[in-house]
Formats: structure tokens, sequence, C-alpha cells
């Protein structure tokens, strides 16, 4: 028998575009999901184009299920059932289908660079013509004009320019019509208000430019239409614009979203979302309802909470349930060959579903990694429980219980807390002379059973000591869901998964906050809280100097520039039109006075008057984190500026009032790829980080809000402002 390719995936994950040969278990959820989809396109087919003038007529479906779940895969079987629709047969359904399914950043990204893109400017007078005729007919209407003339020209068998020659109709009442109709979706959102008050039909080509993306020209703005769409609001506003008007024309939108998340994320703070951003997608969805469209999107059960309850009145929420034994069999079943050499009996497939949780992801890691440890060349082979388990350590466990540690002690010491090891595996951080203390262990994974009877024993241990005791978990590998519950019942606390992204800080949150219990339960005297607490000072500023000092030094280095070179870079930018000058002297500006190293040790070395007994800056982990991100985005603005300037002055004075396209497409290539660079840039660590620990003065707190502020409006959305500075200019060169 020749050795066979291990049929499992070592990551599980959905390829775009590859639904057709996905191996899929055809779950409850996943049926129904197709059940609505199909009955919404074979509705959609039956409609006239009276019929789609009536709203609420669309749908809107969210997938809700955790990490691993199916719900990508759910996405592209969805995705490929649109795709292949039938040709209309009444002419009147349309459908435009868009897809976001590769996990997008920003909205305004994902409509500049897909959802535009994928329609047909060609088309988009067409869909003016419709609404012109529309406003015709409402005018005849007032009219009393006979309602066959109406019901052709509403129905576009008439031409409603024709009609509107022959009759002398007011061209000012047709737009005040169509405008009406517009203000059905406007509301008091810019883009669309000033696309209500444009006459479409007079220069639709030049709105459907703006509407991409482009500056106006110079009929937009004297029309009052000054500024590109340059920010996620106004994409979403423009494509809720764009979804009112197809629609109503009978060519409703189908919109399917994966990671919803994503797009409305605080571009300044990843882990929490823009109110503006989910109330506008809340919008759209809405409009997408009322014009006969389709949205499916995918989101976490945690995220779907976060929607209004109006909202969710209107969504039709499927939930991905864990998977069975049987389900788990069939999916198993869908990659093993016939001859398989390696076998997965009934009840290890029980043991892979119960240590998974029926996550269909983890599933099949666990398969492959007991394919691995199983297959014997020539030889047919069963899998044990013994060997799952194994795999899911190995998986999990990936960093060494010693590294953790020394992750746990690092903590510690950063906090200034003084701790005391404790049986190789845990730290005790002692409280009180009464014997209160906050004790962190250290443990690898939790799979049930023993395991878990193991860690509260120890748990127990610890509550049933003298004084008040607090508990943290750290967990080297796979925590169970199950098990998660029962521990955190325990220690009233979740227990922490160990990885490289945020662990100190989680950890550090849960030191204060059970050090804050204690305190609270008045385990502790006045006068030991703050000795306890000066200590802790002084532990963490012993601990942080010498990092201060290497950190002085690489700073010092890295903003000493050969003063020619910087010189060069001055002249350089004296050569930019004033608007885009400012804006990377604002930006680069905010950037060095929020990390705040320039005055970092002001006054120290002062001799009069006499300084402080305590000269040495408040210093932190976080201040050397934020002064570490600044400088590298500050070398990202810094190359982005360099590019400007050489685009520039490639340019050339004489050509600047008459840019050809490859030009213009070059400086949209450069600030795109600015763009894309900041969208994944930790800026939310600045604002976070910024001013070097916590203040009670007001006019402290009001400063560092105001320098938050100017950096977040600087830096936000750079790419877009310069590249419309820069075009505005060059088309306008005496400005």
């Amino acid at each position: 028998m020749n050795d066979p390719k291990n049929p499992f995936p070592p990551t599980p994950v959905v390829v775009p575009d590859d639904f057709r040969r996905l191996k899929t278990v055809w779950t409850d959820a996943l049926n129904v999901s197709r059940t609505y989809v199909q009955a919404y396109l074979q509705a959609g087919g039956a409609r006239t184009r009276t019929d789609l003038r009536s709203g609420g007529s669309g749908i809107c479906v969210a997938v809700s299920g955790e990490f691993g779940a199916g719900k990508s895969h759910l996405l592209r079987i969805l995705t490929g059932d649109v795709a292949h629709l039938p040709p209309p047969t009444s002419g009147a359904f349309v459908p435009h289908v868009f897809s976001t399914v590769s996990s997008p950043v920003r909205f305004l990204s994902v409509y500049r660079q897909q959802l535009i893109g994928e329609l047909d400017v060609q088309r988009f007078p067409k869909v003016v013509e419709f609404h012109l005729a529309a406003a015709t007919a409402q005018v005849l209407t007032g009219l009393n004009a006979p309602e066959d003339l109406i019901s052709a020209v509403r129905e576009g068998t008439v031409a409603a320019a024709e009609v509107a020659s022959h009759y002398r109709l007011s061209e000012h009442d047709i737009s005040r019509a169509m405008r009406e109709e517009l203000r059905r979706v406007t509301y008091s959102d810019d883009v669309a208000t000033h696309l209500a008050l444009l006459d479409l039909t007079e220069k639709p080509h030049a709105v459907w430019e703006w509407l991409s993306g482009k500056f106006p020209d110079q009929t937009l703005v004297e029309r009052g239409i000054d500024e590109p769409i340059d920010d996620d609001i106004k994409a979403f506003n423009a494509f809720a614009t764009l979804t009112f008007l197809y629609g109503r024309a009978g060519e409703p939108f189908v919109l399917l979203i994966d990671e919803v998340e994503k797009l409305l994320q605080d571009p300044v703070n990843s882990a929490s979302w823009r109110t503006e951003n989910l109330q506008a997608l809340e919008k759209l969805v809405n409009v997408f309802i009322d014009t006969g469209g389709l949205v499916v999107f995918c989101a976490l059960p945690e995220s779907l909470r976060r929607f209004s309850a109006g909202f969710h009145q209107r969504l039709r929420v499927l939930s991905l349930d864990p998977f069975n034994a049987d389900q788990a069999k069939a999916l198993i079943e869908q990659y093993l060959p016939a001859d398989s050499p390696v076998v997965f009996p009934n009840d290890v497939v029980k043991t892979i579903v119960e240590l998974s949780n029926g996550n269909p992801r983890l599933i099949l890691e666990l398969c492959d990694g007991s394919w691995k440890s199983t297959f014997r060349p020539g030889a047919r082979t069963e899998v044990e429980a013994a060997t799952v388990r194994a795999a899911i350590r190995a998986k999990f466990e990936m960093s060494r219980t010693s590294l953790v540690l020394g992750e746990v002690r690092q903590v510690l010491e950063t906090g200034g807390w003084v701790h005391l090891p404790e049986d190789d595996d845990a730290f005790r951080v002692p409280a009180a002379a009464d014997g209160a203390a906050v004790t962190v262990i250290v443990t690898d994974s939790l799979l049930g059973n023993e395991d878990t009877r193991r860690i509260l024993r120890r748990i127990d241990a610890v509550l049933a000591r003298k004084g008040g005791q607090e508990v943290i978990l750290v967990v080297n590998g796979y925590l169970h869901p199950a098990d998660r519950r029962q521990v955190a019942g325990r220690i009233s606390r979740q227990p922490l998964t160990f990885d490289h992204h945020g662990f100190r800080e989680r950890l550090r949150e849960q030191m204060i906050e059970a050090r804050r219990r204690l305190d609270d339960a008045g385990r502790e005297g006045v006068l030991d809280s703050i000795r306890d607490e000066v200590l802790r000072v002084s532990v963490q500023q012993s601990y942080t100097h010498s990092m201060l000092e290497r950190l002085a030094g690489n700073v010092g280095r890295a903003q000493a520039a050969p003063g020619g070179e910087a010189a060069e870079r001055s002249r350089a930018m004296d050569r930019l039109p004033e608007r885009v000058r400012r804006r990377f002297d604002r930006a680069l500006s905010a950037l060095r006075t929020l990390s705040g190293v320039e005055s970092l040790y002001d006054g120290v070395f002062a001799t009069s008057p006499l300084p402080a007994l305590n000269t040495q800056p408040g210093l932190s982990r976080d201040l050397f984190q934020t002064v570490g991100i600044a400088i590298v985005f500050q070398r990202l603005v810094e190359t982005f500026m360099e590019a400007v300037i050489r685009w520039y002055d490639q340019v050339g004075p004489r050509e600047r009032g008459d840019l050809t396209p490859p030009q213009i497409h070059e400086l949209e290539v450069i600030c795109e790829r600015y763009e894309i660079n900041a969208d994944y840039f930790p800026l939310f660590r600045l604002v976070d980080g910024s001013g070097g620990g916590e203040s009670s003065a007001l006019t402290d707190q009001v400063v560092a809000s105001a320098q938050q502020r100017e950096l977040v409006e600087a830096l936000d959305g750079l790419g877009v402002k310069v590249e419309s500075d820069l075009l505005d200019q060059v088309r306008s060169p005496l400005r």
C-alpha cells in the first residue's frame, strides 16, 4: 500500500470562489438559509415594476455562530446559489449581487474597491430615467391626466421626456418630485441630501464619478458638492442611496457580508465599534428591505447583541448549532478515502465532539493531528481517544510552561506587585499581614474529567487559606467551554487562556481587579494600603528604569537623523501645495506631541529652582509601546510624504492643469497603499497609551483628550485627503 496523503486540512478555512468543492454537512440552519434565499429569488422573478415600487419586500438574514462554526462556509454556498441565477423572465427583476467575503477592514475601502465597481456606469443613466419617469407620472397625476397615460409613463412604454415636452410640463415640478422621492431615503445625510438637490438627468456621468469616490467636477462644485466620498459614513450613505435608486428601478441589490464586525470597528480602537457605523449599517439594511433587496451577514453571537432592538425585529436570525456525533461522523467520512488506512471508530468520534464542543473547524483540526499520529505505512490503524487528547494538547499548548510563567512574572514585576513563587506553577502576591493574597496559577489544557477535578481541588485549597483569597487561573492550552464555566463559578472571574496577543494586558486588569476586591472587603488598613502602594510604585519604577535608559538611547538615534537628510526633507516639503504640506505637518506634529518623547525629561536637570526630590518622569510599559508605535507610524507618514513629493515633482508645473489618466492613477495607487497600511496599524494604542500614565488633574485630562482628538483627526483618512487636495490643486494651479 502506498503512503496516502493526509486527507484533512491542517487549517480548515474556506477559500473564496471554491464553494463548488466544499465538503458540506447539510444542517437545518444551512437548509433554512437556502430556503430563504431561493424563496426570495423566486418571488422577485415574478414581480412587476409596480410591485417593486411597494416597500418592505426585502429580507435580511443574520447568520450567528462562534469562530469555526461554519459561517463563512454557509455564506460561500449562498454565494454560489445567487451567482447561478437563471436569466430573468419578466425583465423587471434584475438583482445586482455584491459579496464582501474577503474579510473587509473599512466600509470605505469595500465601497470604492468592490461595491461600486460591480455596477455598470452605462446602466446608471437608465436607472435615472426610471426615476424621471416616476416623477413625471407624479406630476401628471397632479394635473388629472388620463390614467392610461400615467401608467404608460410610469411603466416606461412611453418616453417621459417626450410626454413632458408635449404637455409642456414644468421641469421645476419634475425635479421637485424627484427630490421628494429621494428624500424618502436621504433623511439628513450629507451625501444623499446633495444627491437629492441635483438634477440627475443633467449630468449623470459626473454624478457617477463622484459616487465612485472621485473628486467632484466643476459642475457639482457649483451645486455645493465640494468634497469626495472619503469616509465610512459617506460611503454607507452613498451606497444606501444607490440601493434605493436601483431597487425602485427594479434592480434590487443582494449583499453578502462575512465578518460584519470588521465593517463596524473603530479605526482608532479595533476592540470597539463606531456607533455611527453601526447606525449607518442598520439604516442601509432597512433600505435594502424597503426596496426589495436581500442582505445576508455573518456575526458572532455577542456581536449580534449590539444591534438595536428595532433592528432585531426586521432580522431573520439563524444560529449555527454545534455538530452532534452523527454530523461529525458525516463530515469526517467526506474527507476519508474508501480504503483509508486510518479509521475513526464511533467512540473516538464522540470524544472528538466532546473535546471540540462540536465546532466543525476544531473537529477537522483534531482529525488532522490524530491522523498524523496514527498513520502507519502498510497498516490499517484505529485512532484512540488518547491520541485525540494528545492532538488537542499539541495544537493549543504552543508555548512551554516556563515561558508562560515568565510572562506572568514580568507582568507582576512591571506592575510593582511583590510576589513569591509557589509549587513551581504559581505566584502568590501578598496583600495584607493577615494572610490575604492573590494567587496566580498556571496550568496546562483542561480537557474535562480528571483535569478539571485536579484544578478545582487546587483552587479550593487556596481559597480555604486564612484571610481573604483571590485566584487567577492562566490556562496554557485548550479550555473546554464547560470547564470554563465551572472554573469561573469557583473563582468568580473568567480564567485566562495564554496567547501572545493582549495576554499581559488582560492579566494586569485581573490583578488590579483582584487587589481592589480585597481592599473593598476591608481586609487592609488605610496606612497599610498606602504603604503597599508606595512600595509597588517604587518597585515598578526600579524595574523600568533600565528599560528607559535603553529606549531613550534608541529613540535618540532614531530621531537624530543626519542634518543634511532632515534639511533636504524640509526643502522637499516646501515644494508641495500649502494645503498638502499643512496636512503632513499636522500629522507628524501630532505623532511627536502625543508620544511625549521630546518633553519627557523637561525640568529633570533644572538647577534653579531646585527640582523636586523625585526627578524621574512617570514611566510605564504602555509609554514604551506608545513611543515605539509613534516612531514606526511617523516613518510610514514620512515615506508616504516622500512618495507624494516624487509624484508632484514628476508631474511638472506645465502639466498640472492637464493631468493624464496614468498620472491620476499613480497618485490614487500611492494614497490607497498608505490607507491600506494605516488601516492595519494599531493606532488605538497611541490614544489609549498616551500621556505616560493616569492624571487626576482636570487640566491634564483636558490637554490629553485634545491631543488624542488632534491625532485622530490628523491621521484618519490622510491618504484620501491628500489625494483630494492634490487633484484639486493641480486642476486649479492658481488656488
